[in-house]
């Protein structure tokens, strides 16, 4: 851990959402233990997902689980007109509002609604796919 001159703490932005997180469950009546567990399968990354879904799915908290599979989304981020690919911003949230709305745990729009529903072999083509669309951009 980072300290200034003073020897206090430096957090990051990565440190605020981990402590995000970590309120979040214990706000859900998880125990710390299972809280610990939580955040260091999360410092693992995505491989550790299922196990942290079925954390939620086995335990008496209070948290229901709703994945939302979102398309890529015209959202200016970068600036007004230079990223202008993707579903407008203000259909995508309605249509995640209206899954919302009618209970669905599992929410895509666009193109996304097909893609919640691959099989792993067909997530895997994709995902080669979709590098190869977009490798000149990140090479």
């Amino acid at each position: 851990m980072e300290r200034d001159e003073a020897g206090r703490r430096i957090f990051t932005e990565d440190h605020l959402v981990f402590l995000k997180i970590i309120l979040y469950l214990k706000n859900t009546q998880m125990p710390i233990s299972q809280i610990r567990q939580y955040v260091d399968w999360m410092a693992e990354g995505d491989s550790t997902i299922a196990l942290r879904l079925a954390m939620f799915q086995l335990s008496e908290s209070s948290v229901e689980v709703i994945e939302i599979a979102p398309p890529a989304v015209n959202t200016d981020l970068g600036g007004s007109g230079l990223h202008v690919h993707g579903e407008p911003l203000d259909a995508f949230t309605d249509g995640i509002f209206q899954g919302l709305t009618e209970g669905l745990l599992e929410i895509g729009y666009g193109t996304s609604v097909d893609r919640l529903r691959m099989s792993r072999e067909q997530i895997d083509k994709y995902a080669v796919q979709m590098y190869e669309a977009t490798r000149s951009y990140i090479e």
